[in-house]
């Protein structure tokens, strides 16, 4: 359940009773082996025959590691094992990353260039993209204050960056009160929003406008209010510097702050503080 929620690419490989003896449903079998791990599963899977096992873990890999990535559960008969087979599947590649819809990506730019009063709000998927260098060029160009989602489970910008608020709180209310101000907010890589306790409050407070990036189609779906793009938070992020570097005439920290995590190329997590 943690792989799954964390999208954490993951294969499990459970054991199953020997074929000769399902029928009798005897001591340690699964009964239902596709079914007792979901819904924390992206894919659940039993062989019918023992010459697809190779070819289901190479499916199982395949699901897997494509986003959002998360637990793939397959049941193996004992004397599977034991089998010999003639043929084995083409070794075969995929893609792990989701490129954003040029128009819609367009269209975010022009919003962000208009917005007076901008955050950025950033989740697990910029770390898990390889995205921090990307979050740093685009958020000093805004010179856009810096949020961490809702209970990310990876560290997302420097914490020592002097554009980074901290986290966001985890309840609707203060949640939405912290955002209080802002016209546009953009949030990359999470959810909108993780919530845990219950405390009464909006959604986002009134008059702001929330903009998504997301490879989930999941949280882009469930999302409580907000437009959404599927895409690799890194390229998105770098998509959107390149289309409003040139737009923008804001003076930009990349330049004129010399502390800026860019600038100096210092990497946070070196420190002990």
């Amino acid at each position: 359940m943690t792989a799954f929620l964390n999208k954490t690419p993951l294969i499990i490989i459970a054991g199953q009773q020997t074929r000769e003896m399902l029928i009798g449903e005897p001591m340690l079998s699964n009964r239902d082996a596709e079914m007792m791990p979901r819904p924390w599963v992206k894919w659940a899977y039993q062989p019918v025959r023992a010459k697809d096992v190779p070819a289901a873990l190479v499916r199982a890999i395949a699901t897997a590691t494509m986003p959002p990535g998360g637990p793939v559960y397959l049941s193996i008969p004992l004397d599977d094992w034991d089998a010999e087979i003639t043929t084995t599947p083409v070794p075969r590649a995929v893609s792990t990353r989701v490129a954003p819809d040029p128009e819609q990506l367009s269209s975010f730019a022009a919003r962000i260039a208009k917005a007076k009063n901008f955050a950025l709000v950033l989740g697990q998927e910029v770390d898990k993209s390889l995205g921090w260098e990307a979050a740093v060029k685009f958020a000093e160009l805004l010179q856009a204050p810096v949020f961490q989602a809702p209970l990310a489970e990876r560290a997302v910008f420097p914490g020592r960056h002097v554009l980074f608020k901290g986290m966001l709180p985890i309840a609707r209310g203060p949640l939405s009160n912290k955002l209080d101000g802002f016209d546009l907010v953009l949030v990359v890589g999470a959810e909108v929003w993780r919530y845990y306790p219950y405390v009464p409050g909006e959604v986002v407070p009134p008059g702001l406008a929330l903009l998504q990036i997301t490879n989930d189609p999941h949280d882009a779906a469930t999302a409580l209010v907000g437009d959404s793009l599927l895409s690799d938070a890194r390229l998105a992020l770098e998509g959107l510097y390149q289309l409003l570097r040139s737009t923008l005439d804001r003076p930009s920290l990349e330049s004129s702050a010399p502390e800026s995590f860019a600038a100096t190329g210092v990497n946070p997590l070196d420190s002990k503080e």
